[in-house]
């Protein structure tokens, strides 16, 4: 059975546009045989709103394919495959409604499953930190995507989630690099403190490395708690 983690970055609340789309996957039946599909998208006309959490900008995905563009081949590659998301049963799952305008991916999103329930109900983030992980690029589909493998391996067998999706990412998980979204501890590195802010208070790791916990905790408090709960 092929498996496919996945996650959108759009531009807003919907109606939107889909600037990112990630799904990586694999066979259970060939545990050789893993899939991704990767690929900024070109929005057109559609504005970022203000209060979406992601890091992209409208010049980042200029030179990106529009939707139809990538559209067939998507439909292809997600054909025959179980979906699993977060928050997608509210979200993703009817962005690629929207943007398919087609009865055709109803049979596809009506057997996706959503990890947000399962976690009852807190933020991805959340979900990794208290399960040992953490995602260094958050707000970035491939990043999220793999977070989200990583996380679903970490909870193990749960009676709501298919055998195939675990063992998914089980297998997923041997598969890939997945050190990074592991929290490191102090017995497992030096200077940790050091690890996480430089002699002049700024970030060194993940997506906001250069800003200080300051300016951050006003656009992402949950990353800003983070790394003042690892220096703790």
């Amino acid at each position: 059975m092929k498996v496919l983690f996945y996650d959108l970055e759009t531009t807003g609340f919907r109606p939107c546009g889909i600037m990112q789309i990630s799904m990586i996957g694999i066979d259970t039946d060939d545990e050789n045989q893993d899939f991704e599909f990767t690929s900024f998208v070109n929005p057109g006309d559609e504005q970022i709103h203000p209060q979406v959490p992601h890091n992209l900008t409208l010049e980042d995905v200029r030179d990106a394919p529009a939707f139809e563009q990538i559209s067939d081949d998507l439909m292809e590659f997600i054909d025959g495959s179980i979906l699993v998301g977060f928050n997608n049963h509210t979200f993703d799952d009817c962005v690629l409604q929207d943007a398919y305008g087609i009865d055709d991916i109803n049979e596809f999103i009506s057997s996706s499953y959503d990890i947000l329930p399962l976690v009852k109900g807190i933020s991805q983030n959340r979900a990794l930190q208290e399960n040992g992980l953490m995602n260094p690029r958050p707000h970035d589909a491939e990043y999220d995507v793999r977070s989200l493998i990583a996380l679903v391996e970490r909870l193990g067998v749960m009676e709501e989630l298919p055998e195939e999706c675990t063992v998914a990412a089980r297998l997923l998980v041997q598969l890939l690099d997945f050190d990074q979204f592991q929290i490191p501890t102090s017995d497992e590195i030096s200077g940790y403190e050091d690890e996480f802010l430089d002699d002049d208070g700024y970030i060194t790791l993940g997506i906001y490395a250069g800003r200080t916990l300051e300016d951050v905790r006003v656009e992402d408090p949950w990353f800003a708690d983070f790394i003042s709960q690892r220096m703790a």
